[in-house]
């Protein structure tokens, strides 16, 4: 479990499913360890920044947004069994109050926020980017907004989540004109809104 502390420093609490007989589940989770990754492998995490993480077969991977509103990575690298230094994984600028989601398919690893040029909210509003990592190959950042000439995300009320399909990816996200949800699937976006005859009242 990873969450933000009161001196903006981002933490972990791990654990370990033990076996508990005569309990509902038969199983019992033990916390077994505390640790500060800031203080451990380095980072400036911005205030309330919002945390994504997932596991693949590298290892555990946290993602963060840093006080310069760039994108951040903490991986525990299960060959090594530590935590590696931090990674700027060379996007930006992210919103500061941006969401993050991710998730690792057969393909790579994907993590998607809210970004802009300048983040100037009186002159521009944030686009979905895909941050994606392929073996062997740099970090790579996507303006999927620019890419499918799709709806520049809401400032303020947009959730953001994605999966992977076989060969496609989705990202879900709140359009800032429209106040519909869209799906951008990398080349191309849909409005899920009038496809599914839901009403803007019923939006979050």
């Amino acid at each position: 479990m990873f969450y933000q502390s009161r001196d903006g420093h981002v933490c972990e609490i791990s654990g370990q499913w033990t076996s508990a007989p005569g309990t509902h589940l038969g199983w019992d989770l033990e916390w077994l360890k505390w640790d500060d990754l800031t203080a451990t492998v380095g980072g400036n995490p911005g205030y309330a920044t919002s945390l994504t993480s997932f596991i693949d077969a590298y290892g555990a991977h946290v993602t963060f947004i840093g006080s310069d509103q760039h994108v951040y990575q903490y991986w525990y690298d299960i060959g090594a069994s530590k935590w590696q230094p931090v990674k700027d994984l060379g996007s930006g600028p992210a919103l500061s109050w941006s969401p993050l989601t991710s998730f690792a398919d057969d393909s790579g690893e994907y993590i998607f926020y809210a970004g802009c040029v300048s983040c100037d909210i009186f002159l521009e509003y944030p686009h979905v980017h895909q941050l994606s990592f392929i073996s062997g190959l740099p970090w790579t950042d996507i303006d999927l907004t620019k890419a499918v000439h799709g709806p520049d995300v809401d400032l303020y009320i947009t959730p953001l989540t994605a999966y992977s399909e076989g060969s496609l990816r989705h990202a879900f996200y709140v359009g800032e004109y429209d106040c519909h949800v869209h799906q951008n699937l990398g080349s191309f976006d849909q409005d899920l809104t009038p496809s599914l005859q839901c009403g803007d009242d019923n939006l979050p």
